[in-house]
């Protein structure tokens, strides 16, 4: 029995359009705004059709390329406010700020501090 619902809007030229939105910056919801449909309704599309997901990939990487070229831009110009930037970042695409973490078991002392205590009963 054959699957009854609303015919897809899917359209190949979505792959395109999908790919130069993102190379402008924008994300998946602007994408799927874009396009007027849900986010869920673009992940459908991507797992029938592999051209669609393959324009959402490169979309992600030339969308972030985008906006490390801002960064950059904006670094060079002092523009921005820095906080904002790692936030957005961080929550756009994963990024977060490394703590360096020294092994305790090989690390070599910088100074040691010494509390010498005399363990004799006093009389």
């Amino acid at each position: 029995m054959a699957k009854m619902g609303r015919p897809t809007k899917y359209n190949p030229s979505f792959c395109q359009v999908t790919i130069d939105l993102m190379d402008d910056g924008k994300s998946i919801y602007q994408v799927a705004r874009h396009l007027r449909v849900s986010k869920q309704t673009l992940y459908t599309w991507m797992e029938k059709h592999p051209a669609f997901m393959d324009a959402i990939r490169v979309g992600k990487d030339w969308g972030q390329g985008y906006w490390e070229e801002e960064f950059q831009r904006m670094m060079y110009t002092r523009e921005g406010q820095p906080q904002l930037w790692r936030l957005y970042m961080g929550s756009r695409f994963g990024w977060e700020e490394k703590a360096t973490i020294i092994d305790q078991e090989t690390a070599t002392p910088q100074s040691i501090q010494v509390e010498i205590v005399d363990a004799r009963k006093a009389d």
